[in-house]
């Protein structure tokens, strides 16, 4: 059984889901909100991966956005799975007749080809081709169609057969056609149509007759039969290979299950198979290989803090070093240049030479090898069966969904590397330091986490069940990339995450590494995603324009579109990450980029707010952490302050804007926002000066927190804006943010100034206490008690300038 066929139950059991998309996507399509209803056909398509309608529709749509492409990709796999579907899209048959205008033009002739492939079904396509190849070709196949019709069969095929020695793509698809016509029909002989078989073998469709043979007879012992009869009658005429080819094909068909082990123990040199043979060539779909390794992988999973003694016993009996296990998931730079110098090379590597004025955080610690990655184009790690020194230029990136309580559309990056030893085994980088943190191999079965960390899902190691069905999915790409002698470029992937803090304080500090350390020049290309939020091009503007791709890591994508576009494009990727906010890469990048995309009338605007004191910050955040009486607490707070000086102003701030990203939950939050802020607004005398960055552009936030004089907010993503401009401030958060220490993040600004916190014995009334996502509330007393200490202090520093000036 098909591993399709053993999913009927759950697909049928989630037709109203399919239903309820399908609906709302028309409806989205009417309001011509184009984004929300390709969005919504594509779920449908996740519940449901063979729904021939929700195909249709997505290339209905696609056609009407001038996206041909698109379309006739979608419209293939539509007519593939219903054919009768041509009939209903008016669309498509405009798309043929619009074709048909472009007689004999090779662009036409392709695609009739390309779509025959797919749906050989489609008469009207044959039509049009056949008007383009011309007459005397068209000549034979009515007069064979004619024959048939007729049942003039010996006469018929003896015309299938004369057109076949055009070996013509359009004689051949409508010969097969006719061929499995025969098939289908059990009073018909087959050594009747045996002469057809061998000029279709002779013009190298032997892989169609096999496929007509899977597809149309039923019974196996059968099939076989007719295996073997037409393998002799096409080695008779002296087809030795088109013959073995046949005969091979007779026997027990491996399941679809049975051929993703195949494939998957081919790729780690555990198994080999025919790639030539037709059982392979079936499109794969990654998310049902993905439910079918999720459901069977069984790993043994070893933490290599905590041995068990069965834990030792089993890496004793694989020959695995424990010893070198430990060493593999550290680096530094002393172990890192012993790797490198362990090859020859031209001239040896010594890191520790590296400038020592250089500004990082942490040393480092295990992480150093994304400078080798830079330096070389290699990962360097040790065997763990032999100790030998092995590196690898093959490194495959997947955006997927994390593991656990991860939000449904929120997708994160996984870099992982295969190597070579004594076995296939692999290394995965997982966020947010990027650091080597897991182990796997395939022989083995068996996961080694190589380090404890509270900000590291341990079940992060259930994501290489995603990677396998990728790699089998796309197994013919996989592997031309393994088997690539072309020199790899090396690319630094930026932007995947959704978090504008984890693309400043990670993606854009481990460049700006890479850039002190005077390798930014080494890397090949810069691939930003959807959530570039700074632009690459603007803070590195050494970086030339030819050197950044950008791709797309929206929800709304495909999973594996990343995945894909690496193997295609022959890239070895890692992602860097620092975790240091020094004062010249503020000064010199991030102020000098904001003030070229932000326009006079802001900086002006930015000017006037500059003239009152003190201009506050209010941060308002909507979804999770969130506090509960914002509404109210905040405009008391605004009020009081007012009271005791009327000269201030108040700034709002929330979810900022990304550049040419068009995301309907990003608007969502952004209206969230703005609601909120409307809400306080409402409460307050109308002659408070107010601005607002909710729903502003990244540069305008950055640029309008040089001009405030403190903050009040939640510890969340937004704190970045005045730590980059390193203001004062009170934060509050809820009772797991104050126990994790997570306010040491300032401590990686440099020269901060560490914010003032409400105590942690002021929280009350917690959603959901000890989660990290409760949300909280304070009495609007308690911050105003501390802010106002804040104030009052920089209004006597302020006074002193003003004597002192």
């Amino acid at each position: 059984m098909k591993l399709e066929k053993s999913n009927d139950n759950a697909i049928s059991t989630n037709a109203e889901l399919i239903d309820f998309y399908i609906n709302l996507g028309s409806l989205y399509e009417q309001k011509k909100q184009w984004p929300s209803a390709i969005a919504h056909y594509r779920l449908a398509l996740r519940i449901n991966p063979n729904l021939a309608i929700a195909y249709k529709k997505l290339a209905d749509l696609w056609y009407k956005l001038n996206r041909f492409d698109k379309a006739a990709e979608a419209w293939y796999k539509a007519f593939g799975l219903d054919p009768s579907l041509i009939e209903e899209s008016p669309e498509f048959i405009d798309f043929i007749n619009q074709l048909k205008s472009q007689v004999r033009s090779q662009k036409a002739i392709a695609t009739y080809e390309h779509l025959l492939k797919v749906n050989p079904n489609c008469l009207q396509v044959y039509r049009s081709l056949r008007e383009v190849h011309g007459t005397e070709l068209d000549a034979l196949l009515e007069r064979a169609e004619t024959l048939a019709e007729s049942e003039n069969l010996q006469e018929a095929i003896a015309t299938y057969c004369q057109a076949l020695d055009t070996n013509n793509l359009i004689s051949n698809e409508i010969a097969i056609n006719f061929y499995e016509k025969l098939l289908k029909e059990p009073d018909i002989l087959t050594n009747t149509y045996l002469t057809l078989g061998i000029a279709l073998a002779r013009n190298g469709m032997i892989n169609k007759l096999i496929s007509s043979y899977q597809e149309v007879i039923e019974t196996e012992s059968y099939r076989n039969q007719l295996y073997h009869d037409l393998a002799i009658a096409i080695s008779q005429q002296g087809l030795i290979d088109q013959a073995v080819a046949c005969f091979s094909a007779a026997g027990k068909q491996k399941t679809e299950p049975e051929i993703y082990e195949t494939i998957w123990k081919s790729l780690n040199a555990l198994s080999s198979f025919d790639e030539n043979d037709p059982l392979y060539q079936i499109e794969i779909q990654p998310e049902v290989a993905e439910a079918y390794f999720s459901q069977t992988s069984q790993y043994r999973v070893i933490k290599i803090w905590e041995l068990t003694q069965e834990d030792n016993n089993f890496l004793l009996s694989s020959g695995l070093s424990i010893e070198y296990l430990q060493l593999m998931g550290q680096s530094s730079a002393a172990l890192e240049q012993i790797y490198i110098n362990s090859f020859n090379c031209e001239q040896p590597i010594n890191f520790s030479e590296e400038e020592p004025s250089i500004a990082t955080n942490r040393e480092h610690i295990d992480r150093y090898f994304q400078q080798t990655i830079a330096e070389t184009g290699y990962l360097y790690v040790i065997c763990p069966t032999s100790g030998r020194v092995l590196r690898s230029n093959q490194s495959f990136s997947l955006q997927c969904r994390r593991s656990g309580s991860c939000p449904q559309n929120r997708r994160e990056q996984r870099n992982i590397y295969r190597f070579v030893g004594e076995q296939v085994f692999y290394i995965m980088c997982s966020p947010f330091f990027w650091q080597k943190n897991f182990l796997y191999f395939p022989k083995l079965e068996a996961i080694i986490i190589l380090r404890h960390s509270a900000i590291m899902n341990t079940f992060d190691y259930l994501i290489f069940n995603t990677f396998k069905a990728y790699a089998v999915s796309f197994w013919k790409d996989f592997e031309s990339y393994l088997l690539s002698e072309s020199a790899r470029k090396t690319a630094v992937i930026l932007g995947v995450f959704s978090n504008i803090s984890h693309n400043l304080w990670i993606d854009f500090g481990g460049l700006n590494y890479i850039q002190q350390t005077k390798r930014l020049h080494k890397i090949d290309t810069f691939l930003a995603g959807t959530w570039d939020y700074f632009k690459i091009e603007l803070l590195f503007p050494e970086i030339s324009s030819d050197k950044i791709v950008n791709f797309s890591s929206a929800k709304d994508s495909d999973n594996y579109d990343l995945f894909k576009f690496l193997l295609k494009g022959n890239y070895f990727c890692f992602t860097p990450s620092d975790f240091i906010l020094t004062e010249d890469f503020v000064q010199n990048r991030i102020y000098p980029a904001g003030r070229k995309k932000c326009s006079q009338d802001f900086l002006q605007q930015l000017e006037k707010a500059k003239s009152h004191f003190p201009l506050i910050l209010f941060q308002v955040r909507t979804n999770q952490r969130s506090w509960l009486s914002q509404i109210q607490g905040t405009a008391n707070l605004i009020k009081q302050f007012y009271l005791d000086y009327p000269d201030l102003a108040v700034l709002f701030d929330g979810w900022s804007t990304v550049e040419g990203v068009e995301d309907p939950n990003e608007q969502r939050q952004i209206e969230k926002d703005q609601e909120v802020v409307k809400n306080i607004c409402s409460l307050l005398p109308s002659e408070i000066p107010i601005y607002s960055t909710v729903g502003s552009s990244v540069y305008e936030t950055i640029l309008f927190a040089t001009a405030i004089d403190f903050y009040i907010a939640p510890t969340a993503s937004g704190i970045l804006f005045p730590l980059i401009a390193n203001k004062p401030g009170v934060q509050f958060m809820n009772t797991a943010f104050h126990e994790t220490g997570v306010i040491k993040q300032f401590e990686d600004r440099e020269n901060f100034i560490m914010p003032t916190l409400v105590p942690i014995e002021n929280i009350f009334n917690e959603t959901s206490p000890g989660s990290w996502d409760s949300d909280f509330d304070y009495d609007w007393r308690v911050i105003y008690d501390i802010a106002l200490k804040l104030v009052q202090s920089l209004a006597d520093a302020k006074d002193k300038n003003r004597l002192f000036s």
